[in-house]
């Protein structure tokens, strides 16, 4: 019989909160709902990575969450090309939709998209942000 792994998701602000997950099913997890053991709290696993990484969404941070969106979807065009700078954090679009991002490299371009965990290369719509969220923390955890 082989033995099969079970990823253990640790949920840093519920101490002694955690979620198993059966590695076969990890890859199909995304944008799911899941109740941690033990306790009543929420996460949204937002998107994993091959290497067993996951981003999560933990339910204290869904308010935010909610307010980011709406601020985002009132980008208006830029008077001007916006020049990234290598560390700040934008808004980008990808797939039909407005992102906060940070600047991992200028050329070429790549963006880490900040609450979703995904990392993307290559060309799209920058904005600057919304002055109401220039200071708010990236909204997921990154698990290992």
């Amino acid at each position: 019989m082989v033995h099969k792994p079970w990823f253990l998701v640790l949920c840093f602000d519920r101490p002694g909160a955690y979620l198993l997950i059966y590695h076969e099913l990890w890859p199909k997890l995304a944008l799911h709902s899941y109740l941690v053991v033990g306790t009543g709290f929420q996460v949204v696993v937002m998107h994993v990575v091959e290497d067993g990484k996951a981003c999560i969404l933990p339910e204290c941070n869904v308010d935010m969450w909610d307010f980011m969106k709406a601020q985002l979807r009132k980008l208006s065009p830029p008077k001007a090309k916006i020049e990234t700078i290598l560390s700040k954090r934008y808004a980008a679009l990808f797939q039909g939709e407005w992102w906060r991002v940070r600047v991992e490299k200028v050329e070429p371009l790549q963006l880490r998209y900040i609450d979703y965990g995904n990392v993307e290369e290559g060309e799209t719509e920058i904005r600057l942000l919304p002055r109401e969220l220039l200071h708010v923390k990236p909204l997921v955890i990154i698990q290992y």
